[in-house]
C-alpha cells in the first residue's frame, strides 16, 4: 500500500513539472532533468546544476532563487550538507513563502571560497538579468566563505538596484546583513574590501 502511494506522489510531482516548460530567458542554460541527475551531481566534486522552474514568476517581485553549495568530505560518497540544505530550503520556501515563486535552483558541489563556481556565477548573471532579486541561502557562509568571496558579493550587490539574501533565523526567513558577515572588529569600505581592526 505504501509503495503504491509513493508511486502516485512521484507521478503527481512529475506531472506538475511538465506544466512548467523551459523558460525562454536568454540567460537560461539547458541542463539535464532534475530527477535524472540531481543525486549524480551531489556525488561529484566540482559538479553543478542550475534548474529553472515556475517561469511565469520570473522577473516578478515575488520571484525567488535558491542557492546551495557544499563539498564532499573524505568519508562521504556524496555531499550530505548540500543535500540537507537543498531539501530544507525547498521545505522552508513551501512553508514560509510560496513554492510557486521559486524560479531557479542553483547547486554547486565545490569549495565555498571558489569564486569560479559555475552555479554561483549563473546566479549572479540571472539576478543581473532581472529574473529575481531575492535568493534563499541556508548558510550565508556558502556565499561568504572568506574575505575575498564577501568582497566579490559586495561588488555584485552594489551593482543591483535591489538584492536580498534570505536566511533562516528561528522559524522565519530574515534578510542577511553583509556588514554582519564581515565579522567583529571589521568593516566593509565602499569598494567592498573587508578591513580587520586590531584592538
Amino acid at each position: 500500500m505504501n509503495k503504491n502511494n509513493h508511486s502516485i506522489q512521484i507521478d503527481i510531482m512529475r506531472d506538475q513539472r511538465v506544466r512548467y516548460p523551459k523558460n525562454t530567458f536568454e540567460t537560461f542554460s539547458t541542463t539535464p532533468s532534475m530527477e535524472g541527475c540531481m543525486f549524480k551531481t551531489l556525488m561529484t566534486k566540482g559538479a553543478y546544476r542550475v534548474d529553472y522552474v515556475n517561469k511565469e514568476y520570473a522577473g516578478s517581485q515575488q520571484a525567488l532563487g535558491l542557492y546551495v553549495s557544499g563539498n564532499i568530505l573524505d568519508n562521504e560518497s556524496y555531499s550530505r550538507n548540500a543535500k540537507h540544505d537543498l531539501y530544507q530550503g525547498l521545505v522552508l520556501i513551501r512553508e514560509l513563502l510560496n513554492i510557486q515563486h521559486l524560479v531557479a535552483i542553483y547547486l554547486d558541489i565545490n569549495d565555498s571560497s571558489n569564486l569560479a563556481k559555475p552555479a554561483y556565477q549563473q546566479l549572479k548573471q540571472d539576478m543581473r538579468a532581472g529574473m529575481f532579486h531575492r535568493v534563499l541561502v541556508l548558510n550565508p557562509n556558502h556565499l561568504f566563505a572568506d574575505g575575498e568571496s564577501l568582497e566579490d558579493w559586495w561588488r555584485f550587490y552594489r551593482e543591483q538596484s535591489l538584492c536580498v539574501i534570505l536566511s533562516p533565523v528561528g522559524n522565519t526567513l530574515q534578510p542577511v546583513s553583509l556588514f554582519d558577515q564581515c565579522g567583529a572588529n571589521s568593516f566593509l569600505d565602499q569598494e567592498g574590501s573587508c578591513f580587520h581592526l586590531t584592538l
